[in-house]
C-alpha cells in the first residue's frame, strides 16, 4: 500500500498554494514541521488508485503460496516478487498486483519470531501486523 502524509493549513483558503502540503513519508513531514509549524499535524492516507505495493512489502498470492518480498514494480505495473523455495533456491515472478494480498512491510515481517527445531518452524511467538488505519496522525500530540 502506498501512503502519503497530508497537512492542512486551516488559516489558508482552499486553492491557496499553502493550504495543503503532501509529504512522501513521515520524516519529510517531521522536518517540515520543525521549520514551519511545530504544533502542526499531518495525517497518513492511502493513495487510491496508485501502486498498492512497494519494494520491501511482504505479500502472498491470494490463492495461497509462500510469503514473498516485493523486489520492484515494472513500468507496466507488474509486481516482481522474490522468495526462497523449500530447497533454499532464490525464486522470482512477475505478478499482477490484484493477485496479491497482505500489507506488511519488511520491518513488520522481521518482527516474526519463530522457534526453529531442525528444518521446520514449530511455533510463531508474534504475528505480522496486517493493515493499518486509513489515517494516522503525525506531529503535535492531541
Amino acid at each position: 500500500m502506498t501512503t502519503v502524509w497530508i497537512y492542512v493549513d486551516m488559516s489558508k483558503q482552499v486553492g491557496d498554494v499553502d493550504h495543503l502540503k503532501v509529504f512522501t513519508n513521515a520524516d519529510a513531514a517531521d522536518n517540515w514541521f520543525k521549520d514551519n509549524d511545530p504544533q502542526g499535524v499531518a495525517f497518513e492516507c492511502e493513495v487510491l488508485g496508485g501502486i498498492k505495493w512497494k519494494p520491501g512489502d511482504v505479500v502472498r498470492i491470494k490463492s495461497g503460496g509462500p510469503l514473498m518480498s516485493v523486489g520492484s514494480i515494472t513500468k507496466a505495473g507488474k509486481v516482481i516478487c522474490e522468495w526462497t523455495d523449500a530447497a533454499g533456491k532464490p525464486q522470482h515472478a512477475s505478478l499482477s498486483p490484484d493477485a496479491l494480498e497482505g500489507e506488511t512491510s519488511l520491518s513488520d515481517f522481521k518482527k516474526l519470531i519463530a522457534v526453529d527445531r531442525g528444518d521446520h518452524v514449530v511455533g510463531v511467538l508474534s504475528s505480522i501486523s496486517h493493515g493499518m488505519p486509513t489515517a494516522k496522525a503525525r506531529g503535535a500530540e492531541s
